[in-house]
């Protein structure tokens, strides 16, 4: 989003919360941009609007990519992703690890590829595969949630750190 675009969304945020300390000055502003600029202006504006609508208190930067984060990953809880999980491997079974893939979605699909397909088809435990796929959906998604909750230039940054050190 531009600048200009985000300056419009700041007064709608400064509209709502009308607080002297929240966004006081035009270096707060492009502090604010700094960190949230790097989203399209539609999914900032519903972000924004959807803080405004369900919170009276004024938001962070991190709440804002927080609530960026939720909608992009979605809220689908582990439990609905294990359903279908259970229901992919009774229809399609060992031979069609590729079709099951195509109509999972991104967390659901991760989760799965750990764990394995093959392991998941073939094991007679179903209670602990249930387990184990809890914990290893609720990674998947916070691990998701955490890197989308960073903009691009500072994920790009710590990613080049982390190769550094690697």
């Amino acid at each position: 989003m531009t600048f200009d675009e985000f300056k419009v969304l700041a007064k709608g945020l400064k509209c709502a919360y009308t607080s002297p300390n929240f966004l006081p000055d035009e270096y707060a502003v492009k502090t604010w941009y700094k960190f949230i600029g790097d989203l399209p202006c539609d999914l900032a504006t519903a972000c924004i609007e959807k803080y405004i609508a369900t919170n009276k208190y004024p938001p962070t930067i991190a709440d804002i990519r927080e609530t960026v984060a939720d909608m992009m990953v979605g809220t689908k809880d582990w439990s609905e992703s294990w359903k279908q999980v259970a229901r992919f491997i009774s229809l399609y079974g060992l031979p069609n690890e590729s079709k099951a893939y195509e109509q999972m979605d991104e967390p659901t699909r991760e989760s799965v590829k750990r764990l394995g397909w093959k392991n998941l088809c073939m094991s007679t435990n179903q209670t602990a595969d249930r387990a184990n796929y809890r914990m290893v959906y609720e990674a998947v998604v916070n691990e998701k949630k955490q890197n989308l909750s960073l903009p691009d230039n500072l994920r790009l940054k710590l990613s080049n750190i982390k190769m550094l050190g690697e």
